[in-house]
């Protein structure tokens, strides 16, 4: 991750088992492949979590691509 920043918020990712899971940094990040550079940006940092997530909607939007 680039440019990681504490997260000051109180806010926590809610998960499908109803835990919420505590947030601790946020960040940009870049995605490279052969063809294209994609770019990740609000990356939450949550330790707890044991899947990395992403949304696919906000990802489409920021690189002009669909799924």
């Amino acid at each position: 991750m680039t440019h990681a920043e504490p997260y000051l918020s109180n806010d926590q990712l809610h998960v499908g088992d109803g835990k919420r899971l505590v947030i601790s940094h946020t960040a940009h990040n870049i995605l490279s492949t052969p063809k294209r550079v994609f770019m990740l940006s609000n990356v939450l940092h949550v330790p707890k979590i044991k899947k990395r997530l992403l949304s696919v909607q906000q990802f489409c939007c920021e690189n002009c691509v669909f799924f």
